[in-house]
């Protein structure tokens, strides 16, 4: 239990409750990861955040819910958890977890544009300390599948006050290519607080929005 203010006791699970949908559990760990859940309240753990989301992902595919494209542009978005598709990994991804979920140990912020034609970019930014990496590349979304085909053009690097350096990273355009020759994510779930993707690989992400301010 938690102690507030006037003497008045709270369970975890109380305060859960305040987050008035199914997804409260992944809120609940979106705010964990961007500073906005009180210290009082415990994060919820890995598994429970895994579970959740492959419920999610079920319930959209019965309905098959198209993801609100506006809602995945309107702002940016933080990486709270992964959920890996289970493999091995080796080299300097040997020290993450192998089997996961996990939260994602570094900031990792995302912003996603498209115009009206479905034709947009993702910049994918890496911070930690004074070092941030940003890989950023054409996207098209299909609206039909929720997905986001992209690639990455350019990379970008700032070391504190120094840069940016930029580097070719790739093809900067994906025109006549498909999703069999493309890295995507399927969104398929966005609101205004959290995303939910599954990328190619099989892997899946929780997202939290970015609050106002503190967009990178």
């Amino acid at each position: 239990l938690n102690e507030r203010p006037g003497g008045k006791c709270r369970s975890r699970l109380d305060v859960r409750a305040t987050l008035s949908d199914d997804n409260r559990v992944l809120k609940v760990a979106g705010k964990s990861i961007t500073g906005q859940l009180p210290t009082s309240v415990a994060r919820p753990k890995p598994q429970e955040v895994a579970t959740r989301m492959v419920e999610v992902e079920a319930e959209r595919k019965r309905a098959k819910a198209r993801t609100d494209i506006s809602l995945l542009t309107s702002g940016q978005w933080r990486v709270c958890a992964i959920n890996p598709k289970r493999k091995k990994r080796s080299g300097p991804l040997a020290a993450l977890p192998a089997d996961g979920p996990y939260y994602f140990p570094v900031r990792a912020q995302q912003t996603i544009t498209f115009g009206s034609d479905d034709e947009g970019t993702f910049n994918n930014g890496v911070f930690w300390g004074p070092l941030s990496f940003r890989l950023i590349g054409p996207a098209r979304w299909v609206p039909e599948r929720n997905r986001m085909e992209f690639t990455f053009a350019k990379a970008e690097l700032r070391i504190g006050p120094f840069g940016p350096f930029n580097f070719d990273a790739g093809e900067s355009s994906i025109a006549g290519k498909t999703a069999k020759d493309l890295p995507f994510f399927t969104w398929f779930y966005v609101d205004d607080e959290i995303a939910m993707s599954r990328g190619r690989t099989g892997g899946m992400a929780l997202y939290a929005k970015v609050p106002p301010g503190e967009e990178l």
